[in-house]
């Protein structure tokens, strides 16, 4: 693509820049170091909780809390909120118009009202009187040094307070209207009085007063006065003008800022600087070489009387009749499209050759001077409405751009614009980023690869000199090895040394797969800011930090370094981690980082940065850090950061039981102890217990008094004993705990201010629930006896029932024993006994016996045998002796052999050799024996047997008995006789079961299985 020549419009305007570049700087407009600009503005009104716009006195004391002072009460805020102390919520403000406030030595708030003087410590306010005169009026306060307060009262004028008393020091001289404007002591404790027409120093006992030796007002003129510093200047403001008084010398201070306009009010600042307003509505700081007007808007008007405070933060805070005013000087300086930027939302930033600033915006160029000149820079042509959406310095002078919707790569060079490298050249490719290598070769990354150009090349660009096929490139780096790292959308890093591309990605350690920003450190480690975090790679190894280690935010833009810190863009803002801390972390040596975090309130215009294009980021060489953001440039210089910011004070204000307000002042001790760490832990006593009944809802209020962006102060808590670890991060400043079970608990809450910079140690406040009687360890005792008492009778009560039951069923069967025992006496022994008395008497009467006396005799001699083994039958049944296995067998042993033998059926006995003594029971045995009996009987009437088998077998816990027959067996008409009903009814009566196994004409095997009992020693028979 040949070079053309730039039309006559285009000259035209190329030679008016090239003018306006010639021209100075308009220093009073744009630069750098005008106050206007970098102070941060924020005001409240009536609209915001005031209950008027006018103040009268402003005081921070040392808790934090900025205490403001109107006609219509007293006011605390803490940043977010205000809380009103009037006649209504505070009876002891017997008069609403504060006039005056101050701070002791000890930490008492002093309130001067035109009703008189009020104290405040510890949640109570407390009045005090000056003199027997009711609803003196307190016009000024000022603390002294070893105590007690000086006090401007309407009658008599200066009093002094030391020890609890109040003593009269100066009495109003011979002119009633003239008034004291300011009193301040100085360092050997005399007290500088102004009023409007003289200058006097009265005794720190107050018995001496003293005028000093310079010009006094003879006309009332005198309308403010700050004695300075204890070895400066004087300032006296006069209705002609501000005066600097050193000595006898009385000087005219910038005329020409101020003029010969009436000073209303002198402030002096912690640094020394002077701070003054005019009845024209001027009001500007002086550092002591220049004055720097300071705009308030339309919240100053004429012949307002003003007040100022500055807190520990640094905030300037301005009381006037429009409301209150936040002054907050910024650590960042943003430039937006009012500034003089050609569009608020900014891609790219880069620092050309000159050390001036390009930055890439939505619509067109800008550069911005050493000098803090911004000018925009047309573009004419096609091109014209794309985005830059990429910079880079030219090594010989201007600067690359990256035009969005494929419009290719530019240059930019004594306002002339020159197409580099075509889109054709670049493979139709949109550009995501550029760099600068090693050699001097300029890389551009696109959506399908990356290609390096020989920047001294004729333009425009046709052929790269290197080309990288890694697509979605979105950051490059080639490190001081000469590998390439190209961070990609999403597959991660790619790393090619000696032409081997390898990468990394989640699976590897890295922290995201979107890498948007790669940077070396001096030591050679590797950072990626990714999507997802922070990624360190070092020695080969990767260490992720997220929003779990103590990051603000896991979206990482751009990543800048900066002497020992990290600097890291992202969407909710700009944050700095320390290198060092960040090492810990990933080795372990320490749990959390402490980020510190830059937003609205620090002077950017928007806290989301941008980071789809890189450079987003850029370290200039003054040491000032520029990031793009979506509502302007953003620069930053980190040597104006604070090492080490004080966190902010966490304070717990009120506590609710149910309802009920419980006092923090009197009814609480405060204890202070130092942590392992060292730091200081603060924690709050409850004298008393919180009675029984009245906690079943308790609330805890608090907060933290950072009072430059208190929105995003964050709070963590815990009730110990209660909670198990801490709550997550939040902004409430309340929380509420339900049903408490009595017991200590102990309230912790630690808070962070708008950087992230959190209290070492959290702020506590133990109680105690008193317990309701029933809750107590008395009562838990006596219940428990009570119920062991009540369970001990009821369990004698269930003993002597179960004592009672086990005698009646022994009775019952005792018994049911005796009545089996005469049940078979009678039915055995009685019947026998009867047939054989019978018989025997039968031979007694008859004369002619058929047969032989001897004959009949035998067989009576016979019956009795049977008998007596019948007797003994019976005396074996309830001989609790034979309770044994081994004697059942015996029993059943002599019982087959005199019962079946006397028949011609051959008997078989299949006994184990020892058969152990182990227990049955009696009925078990019995019953068993009988059903023994019985089938044996059927055998000898029934089964036309020639031989039976009678066996017997211990299996664990039962004992089994088998009588088997070789007779005809069973008729298969399913049919179960009486003796097999009577036997199964007997076995079934002692737990034990009996199965009938027959064929026909293979005889019948009837298997008794009778459970054992446990034996003494606790073994399972």
């Amino acid at each position: 693509m040949a070079r053309t020549l730039p039309s006559p419009l285009t000259l035209l305007i190329v030679t008016l820049f090239v003018i306006r570049l010639a021209l100075p700087a308009n220093a009073g407009e744009n630069d750098l170091g005008n106050d206007q600009f970098r102070y941060q503005t924020k005001y409240w009104t009536v609209e915001d909780g005031l209950p008027q716009n006018k103040i009268s006195c402003l005081k921070q004391t040392r808790d934090g809390y900025l205490w403001i002072g109107t006609h219509f009460g007293l006011l605390r805020f803490d940043g977010l909120r205000f809380t009103s102390f009037n006649e209504v919520t505070t009876p002891q403000i017997k008069n609403e118009s504060i006039d005056a406030l101050a701070e002791d030595s000890e930490g008492i708030l002093w309130i001067g009202t035109e009703g008189g003087l009020l104290s405040y410590r510890n949640h109570d306010f407390k009045p005090m009187h000056i003199t027997t005169q009711q609803n003196q009026g307190v016009r000024r306060i000022c603390p002294a040094r070893n105590g007690g307060l000086w006090l401007c009262t309407e009658d008599p004028s200066i009093v002094r307070l030391a020890n609890g008393r109040f003593t009269c020091a100066w009495k109003r001289g011979r002119r009633p209207d003239d008034d004291v404007i300011s009193m301040r002591e100085g360092a050997n404790g005399w007290l500088n009085i102004f009023t409007r027409s003289q200058w006097l120093k009265v005794s720190p006992d107050g018995t001496e007063i003293q005028t000093n030796a310079v010009r006094q007002s003879l006309d009332l003129a005198w309308t403010a006065a700050s004695p300075g510093d204890d070895s400066g200047s004087t300032w006296i403001g006069t209705k002609q003008g501000l005066f600097a008084v050193n000595g006898e010398n009385w000087k005219p201070i910038a005329e020409d800022v101020l003029g010969t306009n009436g000073v209303e009010f002198i402030f002096q600042d912690k640094a020394g600087h002077l701070w003054a307003s005019t009845r024209n509505e001027i009001f500007a700081k002086w550092d002591g070489n220049n004055w720097q007007t300071i705009n308030l808007g339309d919240m100053v008007e004429k012949g307002s009387g003003m007040c100022m405070e500055q807190d520990a933060e640094g905030t300037y805070w301005v009381a006037t009749e429009g409301g209150l005013v936040q002054l907050h000087e910024p650590l960042a300086v943003a430039y937006t499209k009012s500034d003089g930027i050609a569009r608020n939302k900014v891609w790219s930033v880069c620092e050309g050759n000159e050390r001036e600033i390009w930055v890439g915006t939505d619509q067109g160029l800008t550069r911005i001077d050493q000098s803090g000149e911004i000018l925009p820079v047309p573009f004419i042509g096609p091109a014209a409405n794309g985005a830059d959406r990429c910079v880079w310095p030219k090594r010989t002078g201007g600067v690359w751009i990256a035009k969005n919707n494929n419009y290719g790569l530019y240059s930019c060079q004594n306002g002339y614009f020159e197409q580099a490298a075509a889109p054709k050249a670049l493979g139709s490719n949109s550009i995501t980023c550029l760099a600068e290598g090693l050699a001097g070769l300029l890389y551009v990354g696109t959506e399908g690869c990356v290609l390096g150009f020989r920047q001294e090349a004729p333009l425009p660009w046709s052929q790269p000199v290197c080309r990288f096929d890694v697509p979605g490139v979105r950051s490059m780096l080639e490190a001081s090895d000469g590998t390439f790292w190209l961070g990609t959308m999403t597959n991660g890093v790619a790393q090619i040394h000696h032409g081997v591309t390898k990468y990394f990605t989640q699976h590897d350690g890295l922290s995201g797969n979107d890498v948007w920003s790669i940077l070396e450190n001096k030591d050679g480690t590797l950072w990626f800011g990714t999507d997802k975090g922070l990624t360190r790679y070092q020695k080969g190894s990767h260490f992720s930090f997220t929003t779990r280690h103590g990051l603000v935010e896991d979206r990482i833009n751009c990543i800048l370094e900066d002497d020992g810190y990290l600097w890291l863009s992202g969407q909710s803002g700009i944050y700095r981690a320390q290198v060092a801390e960040l090492n810990a972390v990933a080795e372990g040596r320490q749990q959390l980082l402490h980020p510190f975090a830059l937003g609205t309130a620090d002077g950017l215009k928007s806290a989301e940065t941008n980071g789809g294009k890189q450079p987003a980021g850029w370290k200039a060489r003054d040491g000032r850090l520029w990031f793009p953001t979506t509502h302007g440039v953003v620069a930053i210089d980190p040597k104006t950061f604070p090492t080490n910011e004080a966190p902010p004070l966490v304070i717990i204000e009120q506590i609710l039981a149910d309802t009920n307000v419980i006092r923090l002042g009197t009814n609480v001790t405060e204890t202070k102890t130092a942590s392992s760490s060292g730091s200081e832990i603060r924690t709050f006593t409850l004298k008393e217990p919180i009675p029984a009944g009245k906690g079943h809802v308790l609330e805890f209020q608090y907060t933290a008094t950072s009072l430059v962006d208190s929105r995003r102060v964050k709070f963590r808590y815990r009730l110990v004993n209660a909670d198990s670890d801490w709550g997550e991060e939040t902004t409430e400043r309340r929380v509420s705990y339900i049903n408490l079970r009595p017991g200590d608990y102990r309230f912790q809450v630690k808070a962070c201010n708008h950087h992230n910079v959190w209290t070492p140690e959290p702020v506590e406040f133990a109680f105690s629930i008193a317990p309701h009687f029933w809750q107590t360890k008395p009562f838990y005792g006596l219940s428990g006896a009570v119920v062991i008492g009540i369970a001990a009778g009821i369990q004698a009560y269930r003993l002597r029932w179960q004592q009672r039951l086990l005698k009646l069923e022994q009775q019952r069967a005792l018994a049911a024993e005796r009545a089996r025992i005469a049940r078979d006496l009678h039915d055995d022994l009685g019947t026998a006994l009867t047939g054989l008395a019978l018989e025997l008497d039968v031979i007694g009467r008859d004369p002619k016996p058929e047969l032989p006396v001897i004959h009949r005799l035998g067989q009576s001699a016979q019956r009795t045998r049977e008998l007596a083994e019948r007797m003994r039958e019976v005396v074996w049944s309830v001989n609790p002796r034979c309770d044994t296995v081994s004697s059942l067998a015996s029993f059943l042993e002599q019982q087959i052999s005199q019962f079946l033998r006397a028949d011609g059926i051959k008997v078989e006995l299949d006994f184990p050799e020892d058969i152990p003594a182990l227990p049955i029971d009696g009925e078990a045995r019995h019953q068993l024996a009988l059903g023994v009996r019985e089938a044996l009987t059927n055998v000898i009437r029934h089964a036309n047997a020639t031989k039976v088998v009678l066996s017997l077998a211990i299996d664990k816990d039962w004992l089994t008995v088998n009588v088997k027959d070789n007779g005809r067996g069973l008729q298969p008409s399913g049919r179960i006789g009486d003796g097999l009903r009577n036997m199964q009814e007997r076995l079934q009566s002692i737990g034990g079961s009996v199965e009938v196994s027959s064929q026909p004409s293979s005889g019948t095997t009837i298997t008794f299985r009778v459970p054992l009992i446990e034996s003494n020693s606790g073994e399972s028979i």
